[in-house]
Formats: structure tokens, C-alpha cells, sequence
């Protein structure tokens, strides 16, 4: 009985994960789709409802899949088996006004403090778009030859979970061949874009 139980929870799981899947990437998606709506499709809760109303995001994905991963490992008296699940190519893209806000917020402060505490010619050109707010965001979904793929494996039981990400992405795109525009590549999809200065620098990824 355990096997078979085990067995549906894995089921649910692995349809929900090919849910999650199409509802964010690949040819099922289009590269404009909202973080609100991306949330819904994971979690079938209406975002806009939920306390904070925040826009979906990387962490929200994780959050959503943990969750489901913990409902379906559920032991009748309360314990949760161990899990493992791997989920490929979900892009979540800050594109909205509210998730460019945010990224301003915290991974732009964190370019700032990394330019200001060990100097670089690429860092300190992208802290100076930063405070100037002349980053423009894409999804990596727009860059065809970009060849743009993640990989989140999310383990955990009993006591807790986890979830990691990977990417990887083609360095010799035609984004990166451009003369005037730096580019920087994240894990969760999300491109930005900045002038460069005379001399430009390169390309890089987080």
C-alpha cells in the first residue's frame, strides 16, 4: 500500500512539475508573460489576493514547489518522507514594474556594494547604471542563440528542504558581440542590459 501511495503522491508531482514547466518556458509560453500569472499557473492561488500581493520570482517558484514536493511526502502522522525532484528550463524573468523595483532594491544594492568594495571596470560601469537606473530588463527567452537552460533540483525530508539552481547559456551569442551594450545573464532567466562605456566591458552571468 505504501509503494502505491507513494507512487500517486509522485505522480501528482511529476504532472504538476510538467505543469510548471509549460506554464514558463519553452515554445508553450510566450517570453511576455507576467510574474502574477506565472505564480498562478504553479500554485493555483489568485497572486494578486494573497497577502503582499507580490509578483512571482524565482524564490516563489522554489517556495511553490517545496510545498507541493512536502504535500505530497506527507506521512499520515505528520512526517515527511525524503524527497528529491529536478525541474528544467523555468523561467521566471523580472519584467514587471514591481519585480524591476525589487531588483533595483536587492541585486542592484549588491552591485553597488561590490563595485564600491573591490573596483572592476565591468563592475563599476553596471553600479553606475544601477544608481543612474538605466538597466533595461529581457527574458533570456528573447535572445534565440543565447540557447538559455536552468536546472532546479529541489531534495528535503523530515528536516527541511532545499532548492538549487544551475544554468548555462551560449557566451558566444550576438548579444555578447555587441559594441555599445554589456549584458548580464541570471540564473532565474533574467537579462539585463547597460551602456557600455569607451572601451566596453565583457559580458558576465550570475
Amino acid at each position: 500500500m505504501r509503494a502505491k501511495t507513494d507512487q500517486v503522491a509522485a505522480d501528482k508531482l511529476t504532472a504538476f512539475l510538467q505543469s510548471a514547466k509549460e506554464s514558463v518556458t519553452g515554445k508553450q509560453a510566450p517570453a511576455s508573460k507576467d510574474g502574477t500569472q506565472i505564480f498562478e499557473s504553479l500554485t493555483g492561488h489568485n497572486r494578486s489576493s494573497s497577502a503582499g500581493g507580490e509578483p512571482s520570482s524565482a524564490g516563489d517558484f522554489e517556495d511553490a514547489v517545496l510545498d507541493r514536493l512536502i504535500e505530497a511526502h506527507r506521512n499520515a502522522d505528520g512526517t515527511v518522507r525524503n524527497y528529491s525532484a529536478v525541474a528544467r528550463d523555468v523561467f521566471t524573468p523580472a519584467t514587471s514594474a514591481e519585480q524591476v523595483s525589487d531588483w533595483y532594491k536587492t541585486n542592484g544594492q549588491a552591485y553597488i556594494d561590490s563595485a564600491q568594495a573591490r573596483p572592476t571596470e565591468w563592475g563599476t560601469s553596471l553600479a553606475a547604471a544601477v544608481q543612474a537606473r538605466e538597466v533595461t530588463f529581457h527574458s533570456a527567452a528573447d535572445f534565440a542563440d543565447l540557447n538559455f537552460h536552468n536546472t532546479y533540483t529541489f531534495e528535503g525530508g523530515e528536516g527541511g528542504g532545499s532548492a538549487n539552481v544551475d544554468f548555462t547559456y551560449n557566451r558566444n551569442a550576438s548579444i555578447f558581440s555587441d559594441p555599445t551594450t554589456n549584458y548580464l545573464v541570471s540564473s532565474d532567466g533574467t537579462v539585463v542590459s547597460w551602456k557600455k562605456a569607451e572601451g566596453g566591458a565583457a559580458a558576465s552571468s550570475t
